[in-house]
């Protein structure tokens, strides 16, 4: 490679076989590939290159990584769903096929084979050039090794030139997608059109202003036909204890919902930034996404079973509105509250009947949403919410002083609005907060006050925390117990979990204005909290705070959210919530005045009636719906001008794909892609009479590390393993290590004593037993492991999330 020194720099790139050179790396690939590929062919057979065949998995039992369903066991890449005509990517201990490199065999390949390699070189080639990532390109590989497996059982020349036809240009590829698997496409709304000026063509253009909308009837029957969720629709719940949204009052009262087989549909609306890599431009774009809350809790969460709904350029949404993208929508939720839908499920039809459940989003889209003003620190009704003044919302501190809007009182509001002159109607706008009628009253019986979901993601993590963190850090800097270089140090340096979201390096404390100023994520922002009681005990710093307010302050709205985001509750939560709720917004007061609360801190006050409706806030919050968020931020390359239809085109391929299986078969790794089991090595036999469940005759095997549901224990973390979820006295038992065969997870704990409850810090101080016990996963009534830590000689522990405060009032 020449370079030549000039104003305009250049490359030239010659050609090892010809007199040829070329300027760019790219057009001296492609001139090789496509002049001289039968030379480069040629060369390596009469070389006879030995080549040692690749592998992505590993032959060891001992360090393989296996992924094991709790259903059948299978992986979410796999384009069938039978064994005998696929191969297993990483189902079992034991691969398949082994690397050569285990025995020491090395293979010469032939001519054909040779191609045959050079061509599978040329495709990951392309795949990195093509800006793939590795994640995708796994995928790729992994299929690459099922098709190859394939092809050896078949006519080779017909198969050939089948899939030749099939695949050799977009058109034929897209019909060749379309026949295997049911793809639901996005189907274009017009909305307007407008002239703008074409910087490129010198001249005015017509542009057409649409959105993309999914069609939902289309989307749910699609849904509902997999036998696999018609079987997890009616998921039973513990009685007396409130686990998800249908165990609340609102379900048992409604007269559609108390019906355990009624579809229960949460809606969710939010609006991502998303620019082109080599760009700078941000266009904002608004996501409609949807659910069923009639699937299992946690299955619910993950982003396979969020479905999209519709997405609109944001400038575009605020000139038409809700309403005409919505239409078909609120047309499928009619005929649902009325007719029903009928679905073919293993050859038999039935009548699914249901509605829209609830409406999730920050307090800004939804009002926004319901055609309320959004003035939150300067308007006179600051919330669609409630009826409450912005002169008394600071001095409200509990939901029986403020009562949510009555929909008889808003509609006589909107129609007073809608008959008003100009004048008249920006006076009545202003006094009573509305713009414009919501577009969800379309739908019958549908409360926007009682079935809009106040997020506990935005009010808590990502505004009152921040508040209140910073209040206290400025506090401990006024009274010089340490300065924000040692306070940043204490928060950076600190051994957060391996498997938990922590503050970056890049982290930083910094005064601004007489104001402490930092920056963190929603999910850095409860580790923060979490933890920030053990920072400041090994920084020994608590001594030196325990006696403040700001710190009670803080240990207050710390059980809060362990409350709010505590999969169990039951009445005496929702109690402990609405006390503890009181008892902050005085001590906040007392601490740093009233003045410096927030409009967030009065949404407080109605948590505890939310919880009384709909059961735990976690399942209320808009964090499921915020991690989708993630899959379309890693697909914004090569989105050119039409941002909502590439959005919405990629994000039904990748549906269609997690839904597909071979001749439409049931499936039941859609739902759920299977248990996450890390570092296996197998035990003898002999091991399995440590517990009954375990069988002699099948292989057993140790690890360190599960992942269920989204929940991962660790060796070395603790669990509750009380028989109770709110034991009066509560037992831990610290993970020494993980047994698993087949659908069977056991936990074998050494078990641990209480010694306190640190009033001062909100945790436990604990200390180990010499007795252990095997403890069933799933007989687990708290699910969320807890961490240990060591400090000074003590070891504590902290339940956080959990349906309970022991945090006393005199403190």
């Amino acid at each position: 490679m020449q370079s030549y020194h000039s104003s305009t720099h250049k490359v030239v790139v010659p050609c090892p076989y010809c007199p040829e050179t070329l300027t760019q790396v790219r057009s001296w690939k492609r001139h090789i590939l496509k002049v001289h590929y039968s030379r480069i062919v040629q060369q390596h057979a009469e070389n006879d290159i030995t080549v040692i065949a690749d592998n992505t998995d590993h032959s060891t039992v001992a360090e393989a990584d296996v992924n094991l369903n709790v259903h059948v066991v299978n992986d979410e890449n796999d384009s069938s769903n039978d064994e005998n005509y696929s191969i297993s990517n990483n189902r079992s201990p034991i691969p398949e096929y082994t690397n050569d490199l285990s025995h020491g065999s090395i293979q010469i390949f032939h001519k054909t084979e040779e191609r045959l390699r050079l061509n599978v070189l040329r495709l990951l080639i392309n795949l990195k050039s093509n800006n793939a990532t590795e994640a995708c390109i796994d995928v790729c590989s992994k299929d690459l090794i099922n098709v190859l497996n394939e092809y050896k059982d078949l006519d080779t020349n017909i198969y050939f030139h089948n899939i030749k036809k099939a695949i050799e240009t977009a058109t034929c590829r897209n019909k060749f997608i379309s026949s295997h698997i049911d793809v639901i496409r996005p189907k274009s709304i017009i909305l307007g059109q407008s002239n703008a000026f074409s910087k490129k063509k010198q001249r005015h253009v017509l542009r057409i202003h649409k959105a993309q909308y999914i069609p939902f009837k289309e989307s749910l029957i699609n849904l509902l036909k997999k036998p696999e969720v018609y079987e997890s629709l009616n998921c039973p719940s513990r009685a007396n204890i409130m686990t998800d949204l249908s165990t609340g009052s609102f379900c048992d009262q409604h007269p559609v919902f108390k019906l355990p087989d009624s579809l229960k549909i949460i809606l969710f609306y939010d609006d991502i930034g998303i620019n082109n890599p080599l760009g700078t431009r941000t266009k904002s774009v608004g996501m409609f996404y949807w659910t069923l809350a009639n699937l299992p809790r946690f299955v619910r969460s993950q982003d396979r079973c969020v479905f999209l709904l519709a997405c609109i350029e944001k400038q575009h949404l605020k000139q038409y509105g809700f309403t005409i993208v919505l239409d078909d929508f609120f047309r499928t939720i009619e005929e649902l509250q009325t007719h029903g839908i009928p679905v073919t499920i293993n050859e038999k039809i039935h009548i699914f009947k249901g509605s829209l459940l609830l409406i999730c989003g920050d307090i800004l889209g939804l009002s926004q949403m319901h055609g309320f003003k959004c003035a939150f620190r300067l308007g006179r009704k600051p919330f669609f919410y409630c009826d409450v003044n912005q002169d008394t919302i600071r001095r409200i501190n509990k939901g029986s002083e403020c009562h949510l809007r009555k929909l008889e009182k808003y509609d006589k509001n909107c129609m007073a609005i809608d008959f008003a002159n100009e004048r008249e109607k920006a006076r009545l706008q202003k006094k009573y907060g509305i713009i414009s009628l919501s577009p969800f009253r379309k739908i019958n019986n549908f409360d926007i006050f009682h079935q809009t979901g106040i997020d506990i993601m935005h009010v808590l993590l990502e505004g009152i925390c921040q508040r209140e963190l910073k209040l206290l850090l400025k506090h401990i800097q006024q009274q010089k117990f340490a300065n924000l270089s040692s306070l940043t140090s204490m928060i950076r340096n600190f051994q957060y979990g391996c498997n938990e979201p922590s503050p970056s390096d890049k982290f930083n404390l910094s005064s601004e204005d007489n104001e402490v100023k930092f920056r963190a994520s929603a999910s850095e922002m409860l580790s923060l909290f979490k933890y920030m009681p053990f920072i400041f005990h090994q920084s020994h710093l608590t001594e030196l705070i325990s006696a403040s307010v700001g710190w009670h302050s803080f240990l207050l709205l710390r059980e809060i959210i362990s409350i709010s985001l505590a999969s169990e509750i039951d009445i005496t939560t929702i109690e402990k919530l609405e006390e503890l709720v009181t008892r902050y917004l005085i001590t906040f007061d007392n601490a740093y005045g009233y003045v410096q609360r927030i409009p967030k801190h009065h949404l407080l006050v109605h948590f505890g009636e939310q919880m009384h409706r709909f059961g735990p806030l976690r399942f209320t919050s808009c964090m499921i719906f915020e991690k989708k968020h993630s899959f379309f931020k890693r697909i914004k390359y090569r989105n050119f001008r039409n941002i909502a239809f590439t959005l919405a085109d990629r994000h039904q391929h990748y549906i269609a794909s997690l839904m597909y299986t071979c001749s439409n078969a049931a499936t039941s790794s859609f739902l759920y892609s299977g248990h996450q089991i890390k570092k296996v090595k197998e035990l003898d036999s002999s091991a399995a009479k440590q517990h009954y469940l375990l069988d002699m005759e099948k292989n057993l095997y140790e690890t360190n590390q599960v992942t269920l549901f989204g929940i991962t224990y660790v060796v070395g973390e603790a669990v509750l393993i009380n028989d109770s979820v709110f034991p009066i006295d509560p037992v831990f038992g610290k993970i020494l290590t993980i047994i698993v065969q087949d659908k069977i997870i056991l936990l074998r704990l050494q078990l641990m004593q209480v010694i306190v409850f640190n009033q001062k810090l909100c945790v436990y101080e604990v200390r180990l037993l010499d007795s252990s016990v095997t403890k069933n996963v799933y007989e687990l009534k708290h699910v969320w492991p807890v961490r240990l830590l060591k400090i000074s000689k003590s070891l504590f522990t902290s339940l956080f999330p959990y349906g309970r405060s022991y945090l006393t009032s005199n403190e």
